[in-house]
């Protein structure tokens, strides 16, 4: 594999989970523009329905609008990482704090079995656990995906953080 600093493609696709989300503006019509733009360089297999979610962090804002796309792509992993900052851009993303409001959020949840631990770029995501609206949209995408680190699919990883759903 490609040194993952690179920006070049791969010669073999690899799978990858990315997280999307909404909750200011029209929520559908920017989620399916970034979805149709990921589609250049993602071959897309599945895509959770939307999930509404309360905000994490800065609570005082809209309930977002959550999903998961599985798909396979030849990009590197910051290659993939700056193809989703473009098409945040594209989309009308504006800089805010973290976690406030957004008109779209596109994140890297797992890039295959990848463990990647730098100050801008962390795989498998870090709060993955923390979030109910990555975890139930990884279970209705991919029932079978393992987690790198724990080795559990969706479901085991539902039982073990979100005792309470």
């Amino acid at each position: 594999m490609l040194p993952p600093k690179v920006r070049g493609k791969l010669k073999r696709p690899i799978e990858v989970v990315i997280a999307f989300g909404c909750n200011i503006g029209n929520c559908e019509r920017q989620i399916k523009t970034a979805l149709f733009f990921v589609k250049q360089e993602v071959y897309v297999k599945g895509v959770s329905p939307l999930y509404r979610s309360k905000p994490y962090g800065v609570k005082d804002q809209p309930d977002f609008y959550n999903g998961l796309l599985y798909g396979f792509t030849r990009l590197s992993p910051y290659g993939l990482l700056n193809f989703l900052k473009e098409i945040e851009k594209k989309v009308g993303r504006k800089e805010r704090c973290r976690w406030c409001e957004r008109e779209i959020d596109l994140d890297i949840i797992y890039y295959g079995k990848l463990l990647i631990n730098f100050q801008d770029l962390k795989i498998p995501h870090p709060d993955r656990f923390n979030r109910d609206f990555v975890l139930i949209p990884a279970d209705w995408i991919s029932p079978t995906l393992k987690d790198p680190l724990l080795l559990k699919t969706p479901k085991g990883l539902i039982k073990r953080f979100l005792k309470g759903i």
